[in-house]
């Protein structure tokens, strides 16, 4: 059977959607706002001062700070789902859309609120490959970060990477931990929690959830 390679991305982006989704499926609002660290990164009402500046147009707002700062600081669970809802509605306004948008979008204020907005972002994503064919996937498109890239590989590549299951930096694995973080510890939770970050190529809680712009 000849094998697509538009079908292979189409796969890659699927999977990655379903890992990191599947991490937030029944997530509660404690467990999404939860601060491992003091001075964290989140989702927060405008009304509330935390970092030196936050994008959204509405009553909830993300934490952010041009030019990114160093060392990084740590994010929660809710800036993390917001975030990467936040880059694919911009990712694909730029890529195949009028290229209008910012990060200035009304972002959801809940658990269960920012869950959907994040499928809902994916599912603009997901039409663009269904619709497409292997001579597409070359097709360069602008991006909000400043760059023209293969729009449609550079989509399922960076899926891909964030939805990596035991990727340090990926998105999925952040999450993940966090949700485990976030709970009542066991021995079993601990070890499950431990074993990816005990290299040192993470080492700690900071590491483990400093943010990173891959797309801003």
């Amino acid at each position: 059977m000849e094998v697509h390679a538009v079908d292979v991305l189409r796969e890659s982006f699927e999977g990655s959607c379903r890992r990191v989704t599947r991490k937030l499926t029944g997530i509660t609002d404690g467990e999404y706002f939860w601060e491992p660290v003091a001075g964290c990164w989140t989702v927060h009402r405008r009304s509330e001062q935390r970092a030196k500046s936050a994008d959204g147009s509405g009553e909830w707002v993300i934490d952010s700070e041009l030019p990114e700062p160093r060392p990084a600081p740590v994010t929660t669970i809710a800036w993390r789902t917001v975030h990467i809802a936040a880059v694919n509605y911009l990712y694909y306004d730029y890529a195949f859309g009028p290229a209008t948008a910012s990060f200035d979008l009304e972002m959801p204020g809940s658990a269960a609120a920012a869950v959907g907005w994040l499928r809902v972002s994916q599912e603009q994503l997901r039409d663009v490959l269904h619709d497409s064919a292997d001579a597409d996937l070359g097709e360069t498109r602008q991006t909000n970060w400043g760059r023209s890239v293969a729009g449609r590989a550079n989509l399922a590549d960076c899926h891909r990477r964030a939805g990596a299951p035991w990727s340090p930096r990926s998105a999925s694995c952040e999450i993940s931990i966090g949700i485990e973080l976030s709970r009542p510890a066991t021995p079993e939770s601990r070890r499950s929690v431990s074993e990816p970050f005990s290299s040192a190529q993470t080492g700690t809680t900071e590491r483990a959830f400093g943010l990173c712009f891959p797309c801003r």
